[in-house]
């Protein structure tokens, strides 16, 4: 199959989402080494978030689902990357045994919202206006 009608039918199945569906794409293993993390990238809280996820496929893309759907995000796609090595991203996942994926999400979206509603240590109200 080709990049271009794979890229197709992406395009098919995208517009055939609702705006509260998201369509998310696993991108396999491409080595033998074990997979540390999951990646992915949200629209959470008007940014864009690197979530990382300590657990297997599945229940990465249910937390990420979760996240959209209590974000109310209006992203339609999103691209999950298995990786090998450290986390580098905004938010990292460690589920604990017997939480559900919605508890994780929630979780996840409450600090994605602390960490945006934070100021910088430089702000001073009344500078930006000049």
């Amino acid at each position: 199959m080709t990049t271009a009608k794979i890229r197709r039918m992406l395009q098919v199945m995208r517009d055939r989402l609702k705006p509260s569906e998201l369509l998310i794409i696993t991108i396999p293993p491409d080595s033998q080494a074990p997979v540390t993390h999951w990646t992915v990238s949200l629209d959470l809280a008007g940014r864009y978030k690197n979530i990382a996820m300590a657990c297997n496929a599945s229940m990465a893309a249910e937390i990420a689902q979760h996240l959209h759907d209590l974000d109310r995000s209006t992203q339609r796609m999103a691209v999950m990357f298995p990786e090998h090595s450290e986390p580098k991203s905004d938010f990292y996942i460690t589920p604990a045994i017997g939480a559900t994926a919605e508890q994780l999400a929630r979780e996840a979206l409450r600090g994605t919202r602390r960490q945006h509603d934070r100021k910088p240590a430089a702000f001073r109200p009344g500078l930006q206006d000049r």
